[in-house]
């Protein structure tokens, strides 16, 4: 008897992706926060080897550790968090353009926006990635890096993700509040009295602990996180009038003015670029 196992199988297209892959390492004396919020046009990988840090996406502020993992995906706004510079931060980062590659990233793009962005690595699992992504940074050889890149992306698909309120449980419940506040009202003028009232504290109180939990002055939180979403508003089509409307700036020219000083280009440059 013959017997014979048959399995037909149809392989979608991948997309051509740009990957760009470093090793970073900061001595305990250079480790500083740039208040460096910002957002990519693509997928960002963040995979934690030391450091005294944490990682905030856009409401959230995770704990990390060794074998930490932050997945983001474009236009996500996000920065780290230096807590102290008892231990030198060393880490991989990966950036790669994902248009067109959506299904084959759902760790990326089968959540919420700004919601389960850690995960977390088995100590077997994290030397695994951090083997891949030596190997990423010497290969020479387009199908070795192709079969690498995704080696990484299956293990972390299998990294714990936790659920639930983690990336809540680090921050005071008046800068939650706060933080709630501005996603709110991101569109409209935004009285930092206000917001100070909304979250049952004194302004100078809120400023205190918004700089302390987040490193950066709500003031420049607000500024940095209208000028991320007029960028994305712009790519999508927007006009620069609808861009600055829409993000809460009662004046078109400051906003050409911030917005050039942020991304070295007017508004209608960036525009035309694309």
């Amino acid at each position: 008897m013959r017997m014979i196992w048959r399995q037909e199988m149809a392989f979608q297209g991948i997309r051509p992706f740009s990957l760009d892959v470093r090793y970073v390492e900061t001595d305990a004396n250079s480790c500083h926060n740039t208040f460096d919020l910002h957002a990519h046009d693509g997928c960002e990988i963040y995979i934690n080897l030391s450091g005294d840090v944490s990682f905030m996406v856009e409401k959230h502020v995770y704990p990390i550790s060794p074998g930490s993992v932050i997945l983001t995906r474009p236009n996500e706004f996000h920065h780290c968090i230096y807590n102290s510079n008892s231990a030198p931060h060393r880490h991989f980062w990966l950036l790669f353009s994902s248009q067109g590659n959506e299904n084959l990233l759902r760790r990326f793009f089968n959540r919420p926006s700004g919601c389960e962005n850690l995960s977390i690595l088995t100590p077997d699992s994290l030397q695994k990635a951090q083997d891949i992504c030596r190997k990423l940074l010497d290969s020479q050889e387009e199908t070795e890096r192709y079969l690498l890149f995704f080696q990484l992306i299956r293990l972390l698909d299998q990294g714990e993700f936790p659920r639930g309120d983690v990336g809540e449980r680090m921050l005071p419940n008046d800068v939650k509040i706060a933080l709630d506040y501005i996603y709110e009202n991101l569109s409209y003028p935004i009285s930092m009295t206000d917001m100070a009232a909304a979250a049952h504290v004194s302004l100078n109180t809120l400023e205190r602990h918004f700089l302390t939990a987040i490193q950066v002055p709500p003031s420049e939180f607000i500024k940095q996180r209208r000028l991320s979403k007029a960028q994305e508003l712009l790519k999508s089509g927007a006009s620069v009038n609808e861009a600055c409307q829409a993000c809460g700036f009662s004046d078109c020219s400051h906003f050409i003015v911030l917005f050039k000083k942020q991304f070295g280009m007017t508004p209608l440059q960036f525009k035309k670029k694309l």
